[in-house]
């Protein structure tokens, strides 16, 4: 992506010269050991590698990822406050009544750095097998078929819920406190279906102790291409991935901005860390300060539309 509109070093003032020149904080809105958390401290070595200074994770988790984004939405623009956040951030103004801060307008967007699919998996005894006999089941038996999401306005959730709407079913959702809370609920046969990251399925998957019933990406998984995606599945035009990005508190200085974006983008595409995220089942994504600001924007339209169809996480 092209960084020609994304401001320039004609604005930078000596402080931004010298830019970074103390330790910076990277503020991660979940617990340790998470995607989001293994991604920044990865993004995080590097940057303190080229730039000579201590990048320190900071963990807050809690009200889906939104305390660690209301800090650093109040935090200084100095960039010494950064914030890993992923597509959950983009539905926040939509799920809770609470928030006190714009998912765009309180930020200033630096890059995205990666995408995963979401997979939507079946334990062994759910009466489907595969994506088209599951909704042949459930429009035959509306309300009948339960889904496990990581939280009510989860991305996970509303992936969900997007099926109901698309497919024109009624999956019932279950929301549970995060990925691995559910998994266990699924392999337990609490719950029939579990909408969940497609790193945390594939392990699953591939131990057949569940059924991969469909991957929500454009195209197949690589690893695991025997599982369709929703799209070829019944469910035309369906895509929905989970991403990871980077943002910064409002009103941070254009060439700050764009010196994030550039060495940010510059690890993303280093071979050792593109091929660490694949390992994990990401795509490495970067893009321009524009473009993200537009991608972002859209990105809170959308999801924010189908949190308002849902009664369960509609204000």
């Amino acid at each position: 992506m092209s960084f020609a509109n994304a401001g320039t070093a004609l604005g930078a003032t000596p402080a931004d010269a010298r830019y970074p020149d103390r330790p910076i904080r990277f503020v991660v809105g979940f617990p340790p050991g998470g995607t989001a958390d293994v991604l920044a401290r990865a993004i995080g070595r590097e940057l303190s590698d080229a730039w000579g200074q201590p990048v320190v994770l900071d963990n807050r988790p809690g009200a889906g990822s939104m305390i660690g984004s209301e800090l650093v939405s109040k935090s200084p623009a100095d960039g010494y406050t950064l914030l890993m956040v992923t597509s959950s951030h983009a539905v926040a103004t939509a799920v809770s009544r609470n928030v006190t801060y714009h998912p765009v307008d309180s930020f200033t967007p630096v890059t995205l750095v990666a995408a995963t699919p979401l997979a939507l998996i079946g334990n062994l005894s759910a009466p489907a097998k595969s994506m088209r006999e599951l909704i042949t089941y459930a429009k035959a038996n509306p309300g009948q078929l339960n889904f496990g999401s990581s939280g009510s306005g989860s991305a996970t959730h509303l992936a969900g819920e997007l099926l109901n709407t698309m497919a024109g079913i009624k999956l019932m959702h279950v929301p549970y406190r995060g990925g691995a809370p559910s998994m266990n609920e699924l392999l337990g046969g609490q719950i029939q279906l579990l909408v969940i990251s497609w790193p945390s399925a594939m392990p699953q998957i591939k131990a057949v102790r569940v059924t991969g019933l469909g991957i929500t990406s454009v195209k197949r998984s690589a690893v695991l291409p025997e599982v369709p995606t929703f799209a070829e599945s019944g469910v035309p035009g369906y895509e929905a991935v989970q991403w990871y990005a980077v943002l910064a508190p409002a009103g941070l200085p254009a060439a700050m901005a764009q010196k994030l974006n550039h060495e940010i983008s510059r690890i993303v595409r280093l071979p050792k860390v593109s091929e660490f995220m694949t390992g994990l089942g990401a795509e490495p994504r970067t893009i321009g300060l524009v473009e993200f600001e537009a991608y972002l924007r859209s990105e809170v339209a959308k999801w924010s539309k189908v949190a308002r169809q849902v009664s369960s996480v509609s204000r």
